[in-house]
């Protein structure tokens, strides 16, 4: 008897071993293809989320999917860890498809009534940098304040930065540390700048509202900021030369004053008369294109000779002839 129940015990032994390996590549099997499927799902869920245009409900959802993967890692040997995951993998696709699904909240467009086009982006500080004096920077801020009033939303940090040399400098010093206003007051200079500008086409009509009939006109004004297809600047104004005269030395010498919109042969023929008729010793005009360029380079343009061009290195085409016909003037 003892033998036929050591024999029974033996044969129930090697039965559930035979049993255990048999089942256990089974379990094994089974285990990974659970594995990889619930791996699949979380790639599907990552793989949506890129898809999907970011909003608050996405922003919560990616925290969520982004945990699930060491979930499984952890979860890889507890079945029943395993089917939570589970859960919680569909849970969450059921929420990503609710709010994929979502229509986004319509933008909000207040009317206003002050003709004024209206501001639809976020609250932002902005930055403006200028030269002038301190008349210029009162005035300047005072604008800006007018804004602001405005565009509630938008925040303008005035930075005067005094002369226009310093203003320059100041510039070129921020440019190179990527820190500089993101407006900027130039003058003629500003090509020398346009890599670091960036073109207002788009926005032209619409936020910003100048070259139209019910505004600024400013077609004329357009070119001095426009290059290469593009519009870089609004234009704050334009100067324009002038004739500055003593109207009360003159009418004592007897001379008409001078009329509008006269040719240089015809200022040159009214420097005469006006000459004959002063007191020996006074002079009927004053050059003043030593200490500005800009006059001489005028008179150069009207002759056909530029003064300098951006070609060939700033090279200058003023001639011999040009010069002389401006001095002689004098």
């Amino acid at each position: 008897m003892k033998g036929f129940r050591f024999l029974t015990i033996t044969l129930v032994a090697l039965l559930a071993l035979l049993l255990v390996s048999c089942n256990a590549p089974a379990d094994t099997a089974e285990t990974d293809a659970t594995v990889a499927g619930l791996e699949a799902q979380i790639a599907d869920l990552q793989s949506q989320l890129a898809d999907t245009s970011d909003n608050e409900a996405m922003a919560g959802l990616e925290a969520q999917v982004a945990d699930l993967q060491s979930q499984l890692a952890n979860a890889a040997d507890d079945s029943e860890a395993m089917a939570a995951l589970e859960d919680q993998i569909s849970t969450l696709q059921e929420q990503l498809d609710a709010a994929e699904a979502a229509p986004e909240e319509p933008m909000v467009v207040v009317e206003r009534f002050d003709g004024l086009p209206p501001y639809t982006g976020e609250p932002v500080e902005l930055r403006m940098g200028w030269w002038g004096n301190d008349d210029r920077a009162a005035r300047t801020l005072q604008v800006i304040n007018l804004f602001e009033a405005a565009y509630p939303e938008i925040t303008i940090i005035g930075e005067p930065n005094g002369g226009a040399g310093d203003h320059f400098q100041i510039l070129d010093t921020q440019l190179a540390a990527n820190n500089a206003p993101d407006i900027i007051q130039f003058g003629g200079n500003w090509p020398d700048y346009e890599q670091y500008l960036e073109p207002i086409n788009d926005y032209l009509g619409q936020q910003l509202m100048i070259n139209t009939s019910e505004t600024f006109d400013q077609s004329a004004l357009i070119p001095a900021t426009a290059a290469n297809g593009n519009i870089y600047a609004v234009s704050l104004g334009t100067n324009t030369l002038v004739l500055a005269y003593n109207k009360t030395m003159i009418e004592a010498a007897g001379v008409d004053l001078p009329a509008d919109n006269m040719t240089w042969d015809e200022l040159i023929d009214y420097g005469r008369t006006l000459a004959a008729a002063l007191p020996d010793g006074v002079a009927p005009f004053v050059d003043n294109s030593m200490n500005q360029a800009n006059y001489l380079s005028y008179f150069y343009r009207q002759q056909g000779t530029p003064l300098w061009t951006s070609d060939d290195g700033g090279k200058s085409y003023a001639t011999v002839d040009s010069a002389r016909a401006w001095l002689q003037m004098w």
